[in-house]
């Protein structure tokens, strides 16, 4: 499965900040679900969005239906 997440700069960073740090956020929890789903390859961007990849979760079998977690926002 991928996971699409909108390319937003995050807000109130200094001028020559990464504007993205929230991508580090989002592969730091991924790596916390290690041995309940595998991530399948490292993140990146396409387009204007950022793309992580991940499979192996046999918590649903309908769409819709599976564990929702709330990432916050940084």
């Amino acid at each position: 499965m991928e996971v699409h997440v909108p390319l937003v700069p995050a807000t109130g960073l200094a001028a020559d900040a990464y504007p993205f740090p929230w991508i580090d956020d989002v592969e730091t929890f991924l790596a916390e679900l290690e041995g309940t789903i595998d991530v399948l390859d490292e993140g990146e961007e396409c387009g204007d969005v950022y793309v992580f990849a991940v499979g192996g979760a046999d918590e649903a079998d309908e769409i819709g239906q599976g564990r929702r977690v709330e990432l916050g926002v940084s």
